[in-house]
């Protein structure tokens, strides 16, 4: 349901950790979702963990393509309604 009506919204995400586990039928006890990619880059390199570190490469050049996209004007999703 998350995912559809962020879809049916041209909103993008990325969903990981216990949100992620939740959509593939996981039982989890607690589920977050944040919406700003620079902020999570900056809560996983706050945190430090290997999983977190792990990921911080796809989540930065997937920031990375969105700001030059955003410049482009090629904006999708929320930024096109901005």
């Amino acid at each position: 349901m998350v995912a559809r009506t962020l879809d049916e919204h041209g909103l993008e995400a990325i969903m990981v950790g216990n949100a992620a586990a939740a959509l593939q039928g996981a039982p989890v006890t607690t589920v977050d979702i944040d919406a700003d990619l620079a902020d999570i880059i900056k809560r996983k390199r706050a945190a430090g963990r290997p999983s977190d570190r792990a990921v911080l490469p796809v989540l930065q050049q997937t920031l990375h393509e969105k700001e030059k996209d955003i410049k482009k004007g090629k904006a999708s999703g929320a930024e096109a309604r901005k």
